[in-house]
């Protein structure tokens, strides 16, 4: 959900279809459904692939496995789980279904994680402008964009009251922009989503640290030449 919210969004878009269509069909078929599901994973141990327990951090045990194999894995548990309620009334009380309200959080769930991981590459892009011009980096004045790195480009945005630079994060391919006011006493400086033509649009954020250049450091570093 992290490293690919888009992916995860249209894999349950998907899952909730195939949900439906399986749910549609007689007792007979979704019992036999079942069946091959737990002809794979005999036991709920089985399920368990990437050795969790309570010290291990996921970002670690996810590491070996594929964002697909991941996915094969929660999506038989969750059909499961939902086959189960369906089938056995006991199982119905504690277990968990796949239901529309399930889909439409997600929605609203994975605009507040994009819009999370644009506040935190803004604030990473000030950085790097604040070095350009620090350095003297020439603006250049001929085409669109004034600035460019290897993760964004940044535009002068016109507003009457604040001083706004648009940015265009390259790996999100979202728009976003900041704008500095200043008074007599202090400076306040304020971040913004924004469309391709930088109007600006509302951050809802979650609360929470996220990392935008989070990487995997190893002991050697190979380089080809």
């Amino acid at each position: 959900m992290e490293r690919d919210t888009d992916k995860y969004k249209r894999n349950f878009e998907r899952l909730y279809d195939k949900w439906n269509e399986i749910k549609a069909k007689d007792v007979k078929s979704q019992r036999a459904y079942s069946e091959i599901i737990t002809s794979k994973y005999r036991s709920f141990l089985d399920f368990d692939e990437i050795g969790t327990k309570a010290h291990v951090l996921y970002a670690d045990a996810f590491s070996w496995k594929s964002d697909e194999e991941l996915w094969e894995l929660y999506e038989s548990i969750r059909l499961y789980d939902a086959l189960s309620c369906e089938l056995d009334d006991e199982w119905r009380l504690h277990g968990t279904g796949i239901y529309k309200n399930e889909l439409e959080h997600l929605h609203t769930y994975c605009k507040k994680l994009s819009d999370t991981k644009l506040i935190a590459h803004l604030y990473k892009a000030r950085e790097q402008f604040d070095l350009l011009r620090k350095f003297n980096v020439e603006e250049n004045n001929e085409g669109e964009w004034r600035y460019q790195t290897q993760d964004y480009k940044f535009k002068r945005v016109a507003d009457f009251t604040e001083s706004r630079w648009g940015v265009y994060v390259k790996n999100m391919d979202r728009y976003g922009m900041w704008g500095l006011f200043v008074d007599e006493q202090r400076a306040y400086t304020s971040f913004y989503a924004a469309d391709k033509d930088f109007n600006e649009g509302y951050l809802d954020c979650l609360h929470m640290r996220i990392y935008v250049d989070a990487r995997e450091y190893r002991g050697v570093e190979k380089e080809t030449f």
